[in-house]
């Protein structure tokens, strides 16, 4: 189990295993190891994008309740350890905290930050041979 963002605020999205694509408002992440399928809506999207630029989650959930209120803050906790229970973030690899960070617009209003799940499909995403790669090689280097 991996510690909850409370715990370790040097976590971060794990953007080499969970490729993702903002449509309209709404980010959809594919997980390329077990083909799970995300859809991250109200905020979501906003908060995936500040974690791929550095942000710290614990500092996401500060932001969240100066700007929208308390509720908003927990809401966006519950969503932040929810990416963290799923796998979706990792260790800060510098151990620092330290990452280049892009700014981010914060909306006006608050949505509450949404995870849905579909995981009806994953064998089949997970059965595509370009799963079978070393990121850093590329495509088509076999694991192993």
């Amino acid at each position: 189990m991996t510690a909850s963002p409370t715990n370790n605020p040097l976590r971060f999205a794990d953007a080499v295993r969970f490729a993702h694509e903002t449509v309209e408002g709404e980010t959809v992440v594919v997980d390329a190891r077990d083909g799970v399928l995300y859809l991250l809506s109200g905020l979501g999207g906003v908060f995936w994008e500040h974690l791929l630029n550095g942000a710290v989650p614990t500092d996401l959930a500060t932001e969240a309740g100066k700007r929208y209120g308390p509720e908003a803050a927990a809401s966006t906790l519950r969503f932040l350890e929810l990416l963290d229970q799923r796998g979706m973030l990792k260790d800060d690899p510098t151990g620092d905290g330290e990452q280049a960070t892009a700014p981010i617009p914060w909306p006006e209003t608050f949505a509450a930050p949404v995870l849905d799940i579909y995981d009806d499909i994953a064998n089949i995403i997970a059965m595509d041979p370009i799963h079978d790669v070393k990121p850093s090689a590329g495509w088509p280097m076999a694991l192993g």
